[in-house]
């Protein structure tokens, strides 16, 4: 099964790659270029659990206890990376791995963290609210031990399950035509808001982040809240862009308060060519053109050589 599964996605997104040619998939960058290479232990696990693998993690929803620990296992192993790149190793795993996993209640997970001295340490995180945005939607609250280490707010991407309720209301939030995840923001924004209130109160303040559908999520979680969140940036993986009602609020903010959300574009991605993105814009590439699916998903932090751009003109 999991080997038609490979091949009829990979069939698929050669199609999409046609239908929808490299040029018109590609971002303007500016000259300046940072690159990284990845520890062998996630190019392991991007190989062996990307989307498009026979053993799937990355923005695939699963509840076996077994994938959790592939993930703790993942986050652990970026130590191994240059202190500089930490945060988008761990933020990435996060929103594509992670955020796709069902999680009980109480869950503690560990999560490298660079301290104030630029030590990295492990930090254990207890899921303490699994919220319902939308017909069974989910986002995660999860709160440090460490009072002094930011929450995370996680949403869910895309969920590619349309036999369940959770994924047909994820694809329709997909196409909301007031900007993909803005309607379910709406819905669930009070339950969001009292959470981001308790956390800040008790604790240190939220981060917000997503991949996809979760980064618009946390995009427009941003805009109405950033007064309640971390200093720490908040991050989206190739999300949509916003619509007019939330450009509108974005444009309202302050340019300081701007700076502290950063969005990640994947080079021949088209789900972000939708919209008018936010934040600090940096585009992702590989020494190679990819086709729309797998730039989509895959894990970047996982790849052999990882190219890092100042978006230009987004």
């Amino acid at each position: 099964m999991s080997n038609v599964r490979t091949w009829s996605l990979s069939k698929l997104d050669s199609l999409l790659g046609i239908c929808f040619p490299y040029q018109r998939r590609s971002y303007k960058t500016q000259e300046e270029i940072r690159t990284y290479t990845s520890p062998l232990s996630l190019q392991k696990f991007a190989k062996e659990h990307g989307y498009f693998s026979h053993a799937p993690l990355l923005s695939l929803v699963s509840s076996d206890k077994e994938d959790l620990r592939f993930v703790q296992e993942a986050l652990e192993n970026t130590i191994q990376v240059d202190s500089s790149w930490l945060d988008f190793c761990v933020t990435e795993i996060l929103c594509k791995a992670l955020a796709y996993r069902d999680i009980a209640l109480n869950q503690e997970i560990k999560v490298p963290v660079r301290n104030l001295q630029n030590q990295i340490t492990l930090e254990t995180f207890v899921l303490d609210r699994v919220f319902n945005l939308w017909q069974q939607m989910p986002a995660f609250g999860w709160t440090p031990k460490n009072p002094h280490i930011s929450s995370l707010l996680i949403f869910r991407g895309t969920d590619f399950s349309p036999t369940t309720r959770r994924g047909l209301a994820s694809l329709f939030s997909d196409l909301d035509i007031s900007g993909p995840g803005f309607r379910v923001f709406r819905k669930a924004k009070l339950q969001i808001q009292e959470w981001l209130i308790k956390v800040h109160q008790k604790t240190n303040a939220a981060r917000v982040m997503g991949c996809s559908l979760g980064g618009a999520l946390a995009g427009h979680t941003f805009i109405e809240y950033c007064d309640l969140l971390s200093k720490e940036p908040s991050i989206a993986f190739h999300p949509p862009g916003i619509f007019r009602r939330a450009k509108k609020n974005w444009n309202q903010l302050e340019e300081k308060t701007k700076q502290r959300f950063i969005t990640y574009v994947a080079q021949g991605d088209f789900v972000s060519k939708v919209g008018s993105l936010i934040g600090d814009r940096y585009i992702l590439s590989i020494d190679a053109q990819l086709n729309p699916l797998v730039a989509h998903t895959l894990l970047f932090a996982g790849q052999p050589l990882l190219i890092c751009q100042n978006a230009h003109g987004l």
